[in-house]
């Protein structure tokens, strides 16, 4: 799992425990953006304003889709119509490892490459799920 480089200021929308240990969760950004994510071993309020650590679970890393999907240089997440999932739009940002920016997210996306000519080109990013912290 890589984490958010920086947390982000939400406010909890809407809390929905697995278990006593787990859950999903939807909260606001700034921007006013909703997401849905996993969690495990913290608790929720709703209401509750609060610094979270977003992380993203993806999937294999394709080159040319990666580089050949966001020919509008976009930022930002599209949730997915089935299951918990997010399409990402956004710009790689620094290398080692690669931070991608998707608008309201600066993502850790793992040691894919160590290609500087990389840097400022935009990305389309497959998210299975992300989970917070």
């Amino acid at each position: 799992m890589k984490e958010s480089i920086d947390a982000l200021h939400v406010e909890i929308i809407h809390v929905n425990y697995l278990d006593e240990y787990e859950g999903m969760v939807r909260f606001k950004t700034e921007s006013s953006n909703v997401y849905d994510a996993m969690f495990w071993g913290n608790t929720f309020e709703p209401g509750e304003k609060r610094n979270l650590k977003v992380s993203q679970l993806g999937q294999r890393f394709n080159w040319e889709k990666t580089f050949s999907l966001n020919p509008f240089k976009e930022k930002k997440l599209e949730k997915l119509e089935d299951g918990p999932g997010y399409i990402g739009y956004g710009q790689i940002e620094k290398l080692n490892p690669v931070i991608g920016c998707f608008g309201d997210f600066q993502l850790n996306l793992g040691n894919w490459t160590s290609d500087e000519r990389v840097i400022n080109e935009y990305i389309y990013w497959r998210i299975d799920r992300l989970e917070v912290s």
